[in-house]
């Protein structure tokens, strides 16, 4: 989920006029960063969407195309027969909408490099790095890349 934040954030700025502005507005970041995670948000209700309601016994790929972690390999409480995993994508949402960024820090930023570098160490050790979800094949090709340009 952080890489897919960065994604839609990189691109967000790649296709606005100016690219990302430098020194950063703390409400114009703000915005930005709110509308980076309701675009990770939508991403993230087509998956809910994509599953069905119940699911058959899970191999490591089933006939959705779907891939996922041995149920003995995954954290409480989803290591367990019977896991939802629509419920899994909806607690992935709920971290992502937790997330409370550190805006003025982000606008404090001296350089670009500066300002990525912290949003990174900041993804990185949010809630958000420990969601776990299914994976289709799309969830990844669809997934907006990050470019540090």
């Amino acid at each position: 989920l952080p890489a897919r934040i960065m994604g839609h954030w990189s691109l967000r700025y790649m296709t606005s006029i100016g690219g990302l502005p430098f020194p950063a507005n703390p409400a114009q970041l703000s915005r930005d960063f709110d509308a980076v995670v309701d675009a990770c948000a939508v991403d993230l209700e087509r998956l809910h969407d994509s599953l069905p309601e119940e699911l058959p016994e899970w191999t490591s790929q089933d006939t959705f195309g779907i891939e996922l972690l041995p149920a003995s390999s995954m954290p409480a409480p989803y290591g367990v027969e019977g896991v939802d995993f629509r419920a899994m994508v909806l607690q992935a949402r709920k971290l992502l909408w937790s997330l409370e960024p550190p805006i003025q820090e982000w606008s404090a930023a001296r350089t670009p490099e500066e300002f990525w570098s912290s949003v990174r160490r900041f993804l990185g050790e949010s809630q958000v790095r420990l969601a776990v979800a299914p994976c289709p094949a799309w969830w990844e090709t669809t997934s907006p890349q990050w470019d540090p340009a």
